[in-house]
This record gives structure tokens, C-alpha cells and sequence, in this order.
């Protein structure tokens, strides 16, 4: 809005806020410049409600983003006794038979150390198996028992998770500006762990106490 007497006020350095000097000046020129400080004033009012307004709007969409990550983990459980982290895993397995471990870990974007811990519970239950190739009994591969591709075969899907699916049904573009939205999120956030990028969400969702996200039933069947 234009100032009543032909002068724009000088902004400070963010480009935001005005000098006090410059609005007590305003401010005595008599009533055209009392109305456009007030309108000033109520305008700065009205974006920051319009920017709250966005703001509870968003972190609706965060809700309903997270509970329906947990809802879908908690099917998978009851439906197959494994964690969503685990049947990711196995379908991973299932669909490329032979892999490593570190291929498993670069799949699933996690430390080989927490792929190694998923195997350990997935083997324990006899639903993998590794072996050890012929030609090279350097390299341990990874393949699922019969045991195994019947819980891949009878989960319910998606079986690399409702998130995952999501993400990879948007455009290209689309995705790559989420993440450079969420990475700007993520600077703003005080008390950030980025450690968090390579755990497995199903794990502090639903058993944040548990190793390697592994549900109750795996844990007695385990011992």
C-alpha cells in the first residue's frame, strides 16, 4: 500500500519489519497516516492468520500421512506376523533372489548393521536362508524358504509399504520438489535426528523398543 504522503517507509535488513523512527514519523502526519499504519497492521495480521491457517492444514495432511503408516504395519502383523520392515525386505529378497546384504541395505536405505539384524529374525523364523555360492564362498546370498514366499505371497499389499507406494506414484518432478520441500522442513525443525533417515519406520512406530521392529509373535517364536 502506498504511503500517504508519496514516501515508502525503508526496510531493514530481512525486508520485513519497519524502523521504529520511521513508523513514530508516519504515525504524526495526521489521520491519512494513522489509516494506512492501521491498514498496514491489519494486513500483517491477516497473512500471518492466512499462514497459520496453512500451517494446521499441512499438519492435518501429517496425520493422516502417519496413521496410516501405522494402520497399514499393524494389518501387515496381524495379517503375517512379520513387520512391515521385514515383509519390505523379503519382497525385496523375493524379487531379486541372490542378492547381498548390502544390496538388501542399499534397498531398503538403511545400515548394513540393521539389514544384518532383519536376516538374523527372518532366518530365526525360517523364512530365509543364506547361502553361500560355489564359485565364491566369500559372498553370502539372500533367499526366501517356501516358508517365506508364502507370507510374501498371502500379505497384504503394498508390500514395500503404503508410504513407499505413495511416493512412487508421483511424477518425477513432483517428487523430487516434496524433497526439497521436507529438506527445508527439516532445517527448520529444532531438535532434529537426522539419524533417523536410515532406521526402519516401521520399528519406532510400532516397537520402538524391540530390535530390528520385530512384533511379539517373531520374538516367542524366536526363543
Amino acid at each position: 500500500m502506498p504511503h500517504p504522503n508519496g514516501v515508502e517507509p525503508t526496510a531493514n535488513h530481512d525486508g520485513n519489519n519497519f524502523r521504529h523512527i520511521e513508523l513514530f514519523s508516519v504515525a504524526t502526519r495526521g489521520a491519512p497516516a494513522r489509516d494506512w499504519l492501521r491498514d498496514m497492521t491489519a494486513r500483517r495480521r491477516s497473512d500471518a492468520q492466512s499462514q497459520y491457517r496453512m500451517m494446521l492444514s499441512v499438519l492435518m495432511q501429517f496425520r493422516v500421512v502417519v496413521r496410516s503408516i501405522r494402520r497399514h504395519y499393524q494389518s501387515v502383523e496381524r495379517a503375517s506376523g512379520v513387520t512391515g520392515a521385514q515383509l519390505w525386505a523379503m519382497a525385496q529378497i523375493d524379487a531379486s533372489p541372490g542378492m547381498t546384504v548390502g544390496e538388501l541395505a542399499r534397498d531398503l536405505a538403511v545400515h548394513q548393521s540393521t539389514a544384518s539384524n532383519l536376516i538374523a529374525e527372518l532366518e530365526r523364523a525360517d523364512l530365509l536362508v543364506r547361502e553361500r555360492p560355489a564359485d565364491d564362498q566369500r559372498v553370502v546370498r539372500l533367499a526366501l524358504t517356501r516358508a517365506g514366499q508364502r507370507v510374501v505371497a498371502r500379505a497384504p499389499r503394498p508390500l514395500r509399504g503404503a508410504l513407499q507406494e505413495a511416493l512412487m506414484a508421483l511424477p518425477a518432478a513432483r517428487l523430487a520438489a516434496l524433497h526439497r520441500d521436507l529438506g527445508d522442513v527439516i532445517e527448520h525443525m529444532r531438535g532434529r535426528d537426522k539419524d533417523a533417515q536410515s532406521e526402519l519406520m516401521s520399528q519406532w512406530l510400532l516397537h520402538p523398543d524391540a530390535g530390528a521392529g520385530r512384533p511379539k509373535r517373531m520374538r516367542r517364536k524366536a526363543r
